[in-house]
């Protein structure tokens, strides 16, 4: 991967809609970069076995970070001085939720079983590494509240790093713009934690991805990400 690489400035080219393996058409039509719309998935879609273990994995990755970001804003709410991270993490939680639901909506046309247990029950995940880290991340984000805005940059770190993973694999056109918009989003969160952290830690410190990477996305504004 390109330490340069950005997922805003992939779709700002509108690289992500010829589909992420060369191959075009397979998930129906898809929507321009910005313009608050998800794509309109067929009945049906064929999705390889790597396309299908990276779309239930990523799914369950949204919920750790929904689910992190809502037990930590329930812990510090109302805590002095914890006003600002609080309404950060209140903000990110539902466009992390609505992460989620755009993963979902890929899962019954491919014909695959969703990962997140019925009513998406906060802390509880299938996949054990996920499980693990949800409890190690809170408690490393109830330490302080510069911990806690650390362990938000790392999450979103850690999402662009997965679903660069996951994109590489695709085949998929509607799922690639899919990542695309999601990574987007998750520029602008690191973009919200860092700009928070600046005042008293200075500059952002990487903490999954190539520093050079994390500079450039800093560097960039925040912007519209397709309805997410």
């Amino acid at each position: 991967m390109l330490e340069s690489f950005t997922w805003s400035a992939v779709l700002a080219s509108g690289l992500l809609l010829v589909g992420c393996g060369g191959t075009s058409g397979q998930g129906g039509s898809h929507p321009g970069a910005g313009k608050g719309a998800a794509a309109v998935l067929p009945s049906s879609l064929a999705l390889t076995e790597a396309e299908g273990q990276d779309l239930r994995f990523m799914r369950e990755e949204e919920k750790l970070a929904r689910d992190v970001y809502q037990t930590l804003a329930t812990h510090w709410r109302g805590q002095a001085g914890a006003e600002n991270l609080v309404a950060i993490l209140d903000s990110i939680a539902p466009a992390e939720q609505r992460h989620m639901d755009r993963l979902k909506a890929f899962l019954s046309p491919a014909g695959l079983t969703d990962p997140v247990v019925e009513g998406e029950i906060l802390g509880n995940f299938n996949d054990p590494t996920l499980a693990q880290l949800y409890t190690d991340l809170v408690i490393r984000g109830k330490v302080g509240i510069v911990a806690a805005l650390k362990v938000g940059g790392l999450i979103e770190e850690k999402d662009l790093l997965d679903l660069s993973g996951a994109l590489s694999r695709c085949q998929t056109a509607s799922l690639s713009t899919a990542y695309g918009s999601l990574g987007c989003g998750s520029e602008n969160h690191l973009r919200a934690f860092a700009g928070a952290l600046q005042p008293t830690e200075g500059p952002y410190l990487a903490q999954v991805l190539p520093q050079a990477q994390v500079d450039s996305i800093l560097a960039a504004a925040t912007g519209p990400c397709g309805g997410n």
